[in-house]
């Protein structure tokens, strides 16, 4: 690999390498010796996984598609692939080192986004009439970043009306901002619209001006 009483080289591939060396005294006798050397891939941390999270929920990233790796350290596990439930809300970072067999390590970290758990909640009337336009409210629901859904609109609070009356279900789902959702529903009871009637008797008795009618 080259001349002089040291050496330096560097090798284009992978595997197990053989340096020789000879010395030669001034009488041109010789002597060789030889050490055998491994040569490993550069190490290339990679992390393949989600990026959006649910609170309390358990995730899996992979490490798997990294270069050169003899050893995989991560910083909320270890080996190869890594698995986790983050308790809080919040950025959060995933970070892998790889290291290969002659001690190189390369670093990769992941940014990862943990979301509240949604839970619906809806709050309205539990009754109302034919025509009347009740109103429904989903803001007290939980882990909603991602919208609300009703079955009769949209946003976080709904507005609708029935034109028969019975049993009737306000329907709400609400997603966070990692896809997972949670769905309550209402119940709502419609009447019929009150209804009066008035009658008078005429009795074809004269009144007189100012007089009282009992």
């Amino acid at each position: 690999i080259g001349s002089g009483s040291t050496a330096s080289h560097t090798f284009s591939s992978t595997g197990s390498k053989t340096i020789q060396l000879t010395v030669t005294n001034g009488a041109r006798d010789s002597e060789t010796a030889s050490i055998s050397v491994d040569v490993y891939q550069a190490p290339n941390a990679d992390i393949s996984g989600p990026t959006d999270v649910t609170v309390n929920k358990g995730y899996s990233w992979d490490g798997r598609n990294s270069n050169g790796a003899s050893s995989y350290n991560w910083n909320i596990g270890s080996g190869s692939t890594a698995s986790h439930s983050f308790s809080s809300a919040g950025s959060k970072t995933i970070r892998l080192t790889v290291t290969n067999g002659a001690g190189d390590s390369d670093t990769e970290e992941l940014g990862v986004t943990a979301y509240q758990a949604p839970n619906a909640d809806i709050s309205g009337p539990a009754e109302g009439e034919i025509g009347q336009t009740l109103n429904f409210d989903g803001r007290e629901s939980n882990g909603a970043s991602n919208g609300y859904n009703w079955n009769i609109g949209s946003g976080s609070t709904a507005s609708t009306s029935y034109s028969n009356s019975g049993d009737k279900t306000v329907e709400l789902t609400v997603t966070n901002g990692a896809g997972d959702s949670d769905r309550t529903t209402h119940s709502v009871y419609i009447l019929e619209p009150a209804s009066f009637s008035v009658g008078i008797t005429n009795t074809n008795s004269p009144v007189e001006p100012g007089q009282n009618l009992d």
